[in-house]
């Protein structure tokens, strides 16, 4: 620092002698002078004796003129011996190169002024100044790494060995982390193969293991209907891929998933919304190309034992693309295998805008034996990879290899986890379950990055929203406050007619964020930054919405504004209890999900809701949105995991990717962490295909 403070002393003395003479014409020509501007200056002095000297004085002086006022100065000089049209040299008031120093500045350094990274490192000549390096050096310690480099890579650009261990910073894992391989045969990431269809206008990317992959040969189908199969015998997950015309009326893709993919999932299981044990809609999002996208997750129960391949099978003839009888060629793949009664299903919905027509949906899905699913990592994904929109493109896309570098933070990110829970009489079992949860909700945050509190309110308006008790990272206070502020309603308002969520959860959030006049105590408050998650858990419909006809817009617009929170909505379904429609709308409009009050397992959405947080608070956001199973990442040159437990987990609606259990990395103590991070992976180069049905309409 004593460094860096001398060279802005001596930069500023430099340049008020050079640049700083004011309005005195006399100092700007003194302080500038080059040689052929002293020959001016000569000329002056000489005209200046005329007026005093003898005729031999005129004499003498009149040689001088002649040969010391050389062509290019002669049209400078006035007549009267004004030296204002003499060239002075640079001018303060510019800055050509717009790097923050004026071009006088930039005479008394090395820097050029019609350059603004002379050295070409990445770094503006201003920005040098102000980290005390070089300005006309890209290396300034000499140690192998660019200024710009170490700087961004947390070493210190000043110092060849950072940390004093004797190893010199260019030589350092971070530096080298995402170079290509010397060997060119060597992969860079993973290997992921690629599959294109004409007709369906989709380039699709899957690992090794789906190398069966097949696009069907259909007849009597118009394009963009098309169809391509897959799937993976020793992990036991098989899916699809579906182009086909968005259905009449549909406008966004979560549209498609609650009305037409959720039906057909509930036909798998029988029609017996007892068969759906859980089942997520998720919120729509922007995936890799601009296009709108959402994701369902399902665990079914179906009535008879079948195979994975065999369910699969009939989901994909549900969608009414095509018929089997369409099916030429090879036909369907076999539906040989082991059977069982309980599945996992993930699907993801597209919708692609087209000039030629309706829009186009493209249906993702992967199917896995829930006994498989629940014991296999890398079944879970598989899964995840092959719905998560990140590995599928439009056929003209071509693929890039990428790799981002990151220090950890020197904060821990915080989220807030705002329970907003029905207080009527029909809910009490519902609560009690979610009570016994705490303990294992808890263990399993604990297991992220974050710094996390839980919060309990209920729906009676009486109570404003408010919190029964502060915030807590404490299982039995969670519990307890569900029990005594909800459903005994200890000291609280409690009416059971009045399940006024929506309502309820604005209040209290205006009240923690400091949005309403009565400022809230730290104990209740909200901090600036955090992620907050706030789920509402009910069997009714919201009654504002529902019988006080408040228009739903006003809470999607809040919780989405000023709000600043993802929602969830646990509620009644259209084959399950009341419907909740404003809730699971608002909880879509947030980029939430929305599940089933009746599911058996709460396990599903709960993780679902911690991963949410996680996906949203963590630092390591990607600059592209890989091919998920392409993801290779590295904590300090150390191979890290795919695991939830203990590795690192992708997010694609967050395009982040974060940490748990042993592998999360320490926060940056110092100015100079030592953990660092690498990720690499393969991302599509977008295009857009200009003709044809199922092309996107590229004037978007």
């Amino acid at each position: 620092m004593r460094r860096f403070n001398l060279f802005f002393l001596a930069l500023a003395l430099m340049v008020t002698s050079a640049c700083g003479g004011g309005d005195d014409p006399s100092n700007d020509a003194g302080g500038q002078m080059d040689g052929s501007i002293a020959d001016a200056g000569d000329v002056q002095m000489d005209a200046a004796a005329d007026t005093e000297g003898s005729d031999a004085d005129e004499a003498d002086a009149e040689p001088d003129v002649q040969e010391d006022a050389a062509p290019d100065v002669e049209p400078d000089v006035e007549p009267q011996g004004d030296v204002g049209e003499v060239d002075t040299g640079p001018d303060c008031s510019l800055d050509t190169d717009a790097d923050g120093l004026n071009d006088c500045d930039e005479a008394e350094l090395c820097t050029s002024p019609t350059d603004g990274d002379t050295d070409d490192d990445q770094l503006s000549d201003f920005e040098e100044l102000q980290a005390g390096t070089d300005p006309c050096k890209a290396d300034t310690d000499n140690d192998g790494a660019t200024d710009s480099e170490e700087l961004d890579l947390g070493l210190n650009p000043n110092k060849p060995s950072t940390f004093d261990d004797g190893v010199l910073d260019g030589n350092r894992w971070r530096l080298t982390a995402c170079a290509p391989p010397d060997d060119p045969e060597e992969d860079f990431t993973g290997t992921i193969d690629y599959y294109s269809s004409e007709t369906g206008n989709f380039k699709m990317g899957l690992p090794p293991g789906f190398s069966n992959y097949r696009e069907l040969t259909l007849v009597n189908t118009p394009a963009p209907v098309a169809a391509g199969v897959y799937g993976d015998s020793l992990t036991s997950v098989y899916g699809f891929i579906l182009s086909k015309d968005a259905e009449s009326g549909r406008t966004a893709p979560d549209q498609s998933l609650r009305d037409t993919v959720r039906p057909e999932i509930l036909s798998l299981a029988g029609n017996d919304s007892d068969n759906l044990i859980f089942g997520t809609n998720g919120g729509a999002f922007d995936t890799h190309d601009g296009k709108r996208a959402a994701i369902g997750r399902y665990l079914i129960n179906t009535p008879v034992p079948k195979s994975a391949s065999k369910v699969r099978e009939e989901l994909l003839l549900s969608l009414n693309a095509f018929q089997q009888s369409d099916v030429s060629g090879q036909g369907l793949p076999s539906t040989a295998g082991q059977t069982h009664s309980k599945f996992r299903i993930f699907v993801s919905v597209i919708f692609r805008s087209n000039n030629a027509g309706p829009s186009q949906a493209l249906m993702s899905a992967a199917v896995a034996p829930a006994s498989v699913y629940d014991s296999r990592n890398q079944v879970r994904f598989q899964m995840d990879d092959l719905t998560n929109t990140t590995n599928i493109a439009e056929e003209v896309d071509g693929n890039l290899v990428g790799c981002e570098r990151f220090r950890p933070a020197s904060d821990i990110p915080k989220a807030y986890f705002y329970w907003v829970l029905d207080q009527s009489g029909s809910m009490n079992t519902n609560n009690s379950d979610l009570a016994s949860f705490g303990q294992s909700f808890i263990n399993q945050v604990q297991r992220t990055q974050l710094d996390f509190a839980l919060g309990v309110t209920n729906m009676d308006m009486r109570n404003d929203g408010r919190l029964y008790n502060p915030w807590t990272k404490n299982a039995q206070q969670f519990a307890s406050d569900i029990q005594q502020g909800v459903i005994s309603c200890t000291g609280w308002n409690c009416s059971g007619g009045s399940e006024d969520g929506l309502e309820s959860g604005m209040r209290g959030i205006q009240y923690m964020r400091g949005l309403t006049a009565q400022q809230p105590p730290p104990v209740e408050a909200i901090d600036s930054g955090a992620a907050l998650i706030t789920i509402f858990f009910t069997d009714e419909p919201d009654n504002s919405v529902a019988y006080d006809n408040v228009p739903e817009q006003k809470y999607i617009d809040f919780y989405t504004g000023p709000g600043k929170t993802t929602a969830f909505a646990i509620t009644g379904t259209q084959d399950c209890e009341q419907d909740g429609p404003s809730y699971q709308n608002v909880a879509l409009a947030t980029g939430g999900k929305f599940a089933s009050v009746c599911s058996g397992d709460l396990t599903g959405i709960l993780t679902d809701i911690i991963f949410a947080a996680t996906g949203q608070a963590t630092q390591y956001q990607l600059s592209e949105t890989p091919v998920s199973a392409s993801l290779s990442v590295f904590l300090n040159g150390d191979f890290v995991p795919r695991n939830r437990d203990s590795g690192f987990e992708y997010f694609a609606q967050d395009n982040s990717v974060a940490f748990f259990g042993s592998y999360r990395p320490e926060p940056s103590g110092t100015d100079y962490s030592e953990d660092f991070v690498a990720v690499r992976y393969e991302y599509f180069i977008d295009r857009c295909k200009e003709s044809g049905q199922g092309a996107n309409n590229c004037s978007d």
